[in-house]
């Protein structure tokens, strides 16, 4: 009597574990999850991808970017924006134009070659407009 307990619960449990994902991920549009998990970290800044990207193709491995938003808090969008430069420009040294703490970094900037700008339009001395897209632009230090 036991047995055909232990075989009837060993199917109950078996039955309730089933998850029919397990099937469905075979039949997936992989291209469209590919973009959608490609995009998914820069879902709450429209267009920044497509800046980073853009910087990376006009600037070369040695240069080293300052990140311009037009949030001057760390944590009220800054240091989304900037996380989420550093790994598509690796070979370039990302740095941040605010601190933690939200003080200005005057320092990066005095180190900075070139600026990649957010939706935002900075007036940097000694800095020119080199490209300038929908959503951001690119400035480069002028000799």
């Amino acid at each position: 009597m036991i047995r055909p307990l232990a075989l009837a619960a060993a199917v109950a449990i078996a039955a309730g574990a089933f998850e029919p994902f397990y099937f469905r991920i075979f039949l997936l549009n992989r291209g469209r999850v590919s973009a959608n998990e490609v995009a998914l970290p820069y879902s709450k800044m429209p267009g920044a991808r497509e800046l980073i990207l853009e910087v990376r193709a006009r600037t070369k491995p040695g240069d080293v970017i300052g990140i311009a938003v037009p949030f001057t808090k760390w944590d009220q969008g800054y240091s989304y924006l900037y996380t989420r430069a550093l790994y598509p420009l690796t070979g370039r040294v990302v740095l941040p134009l605010i601190d933690e703490h939200d003080r200005p970094r005057a320092d990066n900037l005095a180190r900075a070659n070139v600026v990649a700008a957010y939706r935002c339009e900075p007036h940097l001395a000694g800095f020119a407009v080199v490209w300038r897209g929908r959503d951001g632009m690119l400035l480069r230090r002028t000799p």
